[in-house]
């Protein structure tokens, strides 16, 4: 019963930060990816960046958008930060993507 009920205000305060002006407005690069590997939601920043709708940007494994050379060392952190649990954090052009 904890669980659930703390799953729920995580989910709250998510859907909360992802539904605010501070997430619509950053220059950053914001989003959520699922453990299927493609994005949930980004922030209009993407388009802007990458020049992809984000419709276009959901419909393929945010790995595709990882260039080549930087594949392999994605992977391995991605798959460090959720062995710790934490959230899987990456840099892409230079700017703080939290997947």
């Amino acid at each position: 019963m904890i669980g659930v009920v703390l799953g729920l205000v995580v989910a709250n305060a998510v859907v909360r930060f992802f539904g605010s002006s501070f997430f619509a407005i950053s220059p950053g690069l914001l989003s959520i990816a699922g453990f299927d590997g493609y994005f949930k939601r980004l922030n209009p920043a993407w388009q802007r960046v990458l020049g992809y709708t984000e419709a276009e940007l959901q419909a393929r494994p945010f790995m595709d958008f990882v260039h080549p050379d930087d594949r392999e060392a994605t992977i391995e952190e991605s798959r460090r930060q959720t062995e710790r649990g934490q959230e899987v954090v990456l840099e892409l052009g230079g700017d703080r993507v939290e997947l």
